[in-house]
């Protein structure tokens, strides 16, 4: 994220070669993940079915055909901003591919036993080591 001119001022630098400005926001600065935030909400607002954590995006849908035009919106929106994560212009069509999760099976009859109440005998008989 660019900085402002007024903003560079104020996140400065100091190298063994003197004072430098940044142009970008930084991550030191406390407020960054909060700024990057709202940045990213405020340019998927309009997509539906979405959620955004800093820089990972979930996106969804109730059927393939939803979360495919879903997908399509998001890119949409981070291609009008030229938002990539590797400095390149985004690529103009973009090829999604749903591939279902299959449901994980639960483990059965394991023959687990309950763990001890205190597995380390002597835990329970420690002295405090608040006792003098």
């Amino acid at each position: 994220m660019k900085l402002e001119e007024e903003s560079k001022k104020l996140v400065v630098i100091n190298t063994h070669k003197g004072l430098f400005q940044y142009n970008r926001l930084p991550f030191g600065v406390s407020s960054a993940p909060a700024v990057f935030q709202q940045t990213m909400e405020e340019m998927l607002s309009g997509v539906p079915e979405f959620g955004v954590y800093l820089d990972d995006i979930i996106v969804t849908g109730p059927t393939e055909v939803a979360h495919l035009q879903n997908l399509r919106q998001v890119h949409a929106s981070l291609t009008i901003r030229a938002v990539t994560g590797t400095g390149n212009p985004p690529s103009p069509s973009p090829e999604f591919h749903f591939v279902p999760v299959p449901e994980i099976p639960r483990p059965r009859n394991l023959n687990l036993s309950p763990s001890p109440k205190f597995p380390v005998p002597g835990i329970p008989n420690a002295p405090s080591p608040l006792q003098p």
